[in-house]
């Protein structure tokens, strides 16, 4: 007997649909006892990370949301609000009452904010305006620095003669030791992360400050693209990327957009991939480019307004010559207060010099969050806004279409009936005519 073998009739669409939906459901119904494993906090994703996925997930590269932020950053006003407000909450923490040069006891977290929130104002009151000032005036060097902690110093006589340029302010020079910047460089490379890193050992770390190390002293950095190492640098002549105009424009005055500036970077940066890679590798080379000069932004940026903080410390012995005792003005000591990367470094256990620059790069970090999940927000209103006019659309094309075989049933029933009238009229008038008795195939019939 020969085998039987069945016939696989296939499915329709809304047959299958509604198969696999039966199928979810019921999964989810025998799995009462599902539980979700609980992650540690070290091994979690970064919130950074995770909105960088989804712009990803969106189609959206970030990158002009990157230029905002780095343009809000070399803002004074701005700036200056964040310095006040890491040397507020640090008082406060400690029970400090700057104007009133007193100390609070038994503050709960409501209270040390409340503390927080006057010590500010009263700050901001006495030098806020001042703060401002002398940002604005070293705003151009505080991007220079940044540059070179970024791509170092080639040697370049030209180059490191204009990275290296001091700066005037109030008969105080402030100079630039490029050599310093690139220590501070490789000793805040690790110090303060936008993601969640893997566990890494002390000699890994190590080896890759020394590689870092290598490539500042030699003037460029490394990125890989297309598992392919390539190094970028400061062009000769990098006044146009910081003053405008081009590498040969006659020099006049210095007017510096941070904005445009950091465009030019980023796009400065594309082009050298571009020549040593692919012309292809160009955009996601400046894409990568800018998300590293964002972190590295705020990893960098207690070094960088290093003198910003020294600054409030100098004009507020003028206001307040109670604050000439740091310790209990402020709580912290001055020299604990502005240690460097590289003092860090070598005194990791020791927290009081890690909390100025753990709340100045926090304060950064929450203001690029701020900024992407606004526009995040922004688009996920618009995405549900379409969504929901679809949907909307259409249901009203359903509600319009059975409207429509509404009226075609109707437009039938009336079509029968107009037939049946017409008929009826068309018997009414042969009526006369066919009651008489006809004779038919030899019958006598009657038609009444």
């Amino acid at each position: 007997m020969p085998v039987q073998v069945t016939v696989n009739n296939p499915l329709t669409a809304s047959q299958a649909e509604l198969v696999a939906k039966l199928g979810s459901m019921k999964s989810l119904l025998s799995l009462p006892k599902v539980k979700f494993n609980n992650v540690p906090k070290d091994k979690q994703i970064s919130l950074f990370e995770y909105l960088l996925r989804v712009f990803e997930l969106m189609g959206i590269t970030p990158r002009f949301l990157f230029e905002v932020f780095i343009s809000k950053v070399f803002d004074e006003v701005f700036i200056t609000k964040q310095i006040l407000t890491t040397f507020a909450a640090m008082s406060a923490k400690k029970g400090k009452n700057n104007a009133q040069f007193t100390t609070e006891t038994g503050l709960d977290k409501k209270g040390k904010a409340d503390l927080e929130k006057k010590n500010y104002e009263f700050l901001n009151s006495q030098i806020g305006s001042q703060v401002e000032g002398f940002f604005k005036a070293l705003k151009l060097k505080i991007a220079k620095d940044l540059a070179t902690m970024i791509f170092g110093s080639s040697g370049d006589l030209v180059t490191d003669a204009y990275m290296s340029t001091p700066v005037n302010y109030g008969g105080t020079t402030y100079d630039t030791n490029l050599n310093d910047l690139k220590r501070q460089s490789v000793c805040g490379a690790q110090l303060f992360s936008l993601t969640n890193n893997p566990s890494i050992s002390e000699a890994d770390l190590e080896y890759n400050r020394i590689q870092l190390l290598k490539e500042l002293d030699q003037g460029g950095s490394t990125y890989t693209v297309s598992c392919q190492g390539v190094s970028v640098s400061l062009p000769q002549n990098p006044k146009f990327m910081f003053e405008g105009g081009g590498p040969q424009t006659v020099s006049g005055p210095t007017v510096f957009n941070p904005g445009k500036m950091i465009n030019t970077m980023i796009t400065d940066v594309g082009n050298q991939v571009q020549k040593a890679n692919d012309s292809k590798n160009a955009g996601s080379a400046s894409d990568s480019f800018a998300t590293d000069l964002v972190q590295k932004i705020i990893q960098y940026a207690p070094a960088l307004v290093k003198p910003v903080f020294n600054f409030v410390f100098e004009i507020m012995e003028q206001v307040e010559p109670a604050s000439t005792d740091q310790a209990n003005y402020y709580g912290y000591t001055k020299n604990s207060m502005l240690s460097s990367p590289c003092q860090i470094l070598a005194d990791p256990g020791n927290n009081e010099d890690k909390e100025m620059n753990k709340n100045f790069c926090n304060l950064l970090l929450k203001a690029l969050l701020g900024i992407l999940l606004q526009f995040l927000i922004k688009q996920i209103k618009k995405l549900a806004a379409a969504y929901f006019a679809k949907k909307g659309l259409e249901k009203l094309k359903r509600k319009q279409l059975k409207i429509t075989l509404r009226f075609k049933i109707f437009n039938k029933a009336k079509d029968k009936a107009g037939k049946a009238s017409k008929a009826k009229t068309m018997y009414n008038t042969i009526k006369p005519i066919l009651s008489t008795s006809t004779t038919l195939l030899g019958a006598q019939v009657e038609i009444s």
